[in-house]
């Protein structure tokens, strides 16, 4: 099997220009190390911000179905 010698992880595109990050000093390698880290932290969080979203308005129609069934009980 070849070996793939490509290696487009080092390649970083920032307004339509291409850097490889293999040039970037230590400095500029820990600005991406960080930016990286955004990333996923963000992601992250939309990830669990949709499902705390989802329970919430699961909850909330519970309650709601809840009341309604008391108030059809105490009225019947």
């Amino acid at each position: 099997m070849a070996e793939n010698t490509d290696n487009t992880d080092n390649i970083l595109y920032i307004d339509d220009k291409e850097y490889n990050t293999d040039n970037f000093d230590q400095s500029q390698k820990y600005l991406v190390a960080q930016i990286k880290s955004c990333q996923d932290r963000v992601a992250r969080a939309k990830f669990d911000f949709d499902r705390e979203s989802a329970a919430l308005n699961t909850f909330t129609s519970s309650l709601i179905a809840s009341l309604e069934a008391n108030k059809e009980t105490k009225a019947g």
